[in-house]
């Protein structure tokens, strides 16, 4: 099985790989050595920051003699913590939740593919607010909340398919719907029970050809209950009000996620285009700034201050086949307590702590 999933992962990473490389998918994929070289190449053109900081791994998890009691990662999609610092993670191929101690030891799963309470079809979407875990379903059109021990609280339908979402101060969901007309808004405001109070948020790229792709985004709510929403396909993070007033735009200063917007600005020219090189691959917003992940050549998690000013660089040059798909940086602000956690989707599936290097 693991061999299975392992093998699942490398094919699709070799179809990433090129897409980031600015190709399109062979049948054919590149040897291993020419991936090395080419990743090596790239080593020497995009480097950290000026201001950054290596990072050296600690551990990963979930440990493998626990894959005989079917506690595995196949498909890792979300991560999150709660304020005692635990760890859930939503798993889009098993259906399910798993949750980790802050150390990484096993503590529980929940969930199975179904309709029922408590099942899931696609849990796109997970974070944690309070003492609850919130979980967006993208196929059964659904937001389920649990307790921190993973026990069903209650549920409630939505009119869209929703890729992320996040809980403000006030008890109000921000939601990114699955777009279907090219001037509808970025964010759903929904209440506690799902109801929709107001949108907000124009588009900002594309044209009537290709609007959907070049407007995804992913959020995050600041501590003073701003909303900052990050385009996943151009180097650009906006800040709104809550009620959805636009108060800045922030343009990210960096060759790869400048690189990605040259490319896809140029594929947007093409009629009905759906090939886009993604510039910012996960987002997370903290009480002092917020962090974005860019995974290739080096996997960097770059932090920026509450005015989109750039702090640091924490990063890693793991090897060409690594694959990160998210993040989560704990103890942000405080230099001998961060820690940046990284789903790691290719070669293994594992969740990889990370500590800067001494």
């Amino acid at each position: 099985m693991r061999g299975i999933r392992t093998l699942f992962l490398v094919l699709a990473l070799s179809a990433t790989r090129t897409s980031l490389l600015g190709g399109t998918p062979q049948q054919n994929p590149p040897k291993p050595e020419e991936m090395i070289r080419q990743w090596k190449s790239r080593l020497k053109d995009y480097p950290p920051w000026k201001t950054s900081t290596e990072l050296e791994l600690q551990y990963s998890f979930p440990a493998e003699e626990l894959a005989e009691k079917d506690i595995f990662l196949w498909q890792p999609h979300n991560i999150a913590c709660d304020a005692e610092r635990n760890i859930y993670v939503s798993d889009q191929e098993q259906k399910c939740l798993l949750k980790f101690d802050p150390q990484g030891r096993f503590l529980l799963k929940k969930g199975q593919k179904g309709q029922g309470p408590g099942d899931f079809l696609n849990p796109y979407c997970l974070c944690v607010s309070g003492n609850t875990v919130v979980v967006g379903d993208s196929i059964r059109r659904d937001v389920q909340v649990f307790d921190l021990d993973l026990n069903l609280i209650k549920s409630f339908k939505v009119l869209k398919p929703y890729y992320n979402l996040v809980v403000g101060r006030e008890g109000l969901i921000f939601a990114t719907p699955v777009r279907t007309r090219s001037d509808q808004p970025l964010v759903d405001v929904l209440d506690e029970d799902g109801v929709h109070q107001y949108s907000f948020g124009q588009p900002m790229f594309g044209d009537e050809r290709n609007w959907q792709i070049p407007n995804s985004v992913k959020l995050g709510v600041a501590e003073d209950g701003d909303v900052l929403l990050a385009f996943q396909y151009m180097p650009t993070v906006c800040r709104f009000s809550a009620k959805g007033a636009l108060k800045a735009v922030y343009k990210i200063g960096h060759k790869g996620m400048m690189d990605a917007e040259r490319i896809n600005q140029e594929r947007m020219k093409e009629p009905n285009n759906n090939r886009y090189m993604p510039a910012i691959f996960a987002f997370q917003v903290t009480e002092k700034g917020f962090f974005i992940l860019h995974n290739y050549p080096i996997v960097e998690v770059l932090e920026f201050d509450e005015n989109g000013h750039p702090l640091n660089d924490y990063w890693t040059a793991k090897s060409h086949d690594y694959y990160a798909f998210g993040f989560l940086v704990r103890g942000a602000g405080v230099s001998d307590r961060v820690e940046v956690l990284l789903i790691e989707r290719s070669p293994e599936s594992h969740i990889e702590v990370y500590r800067p290097k001494k």
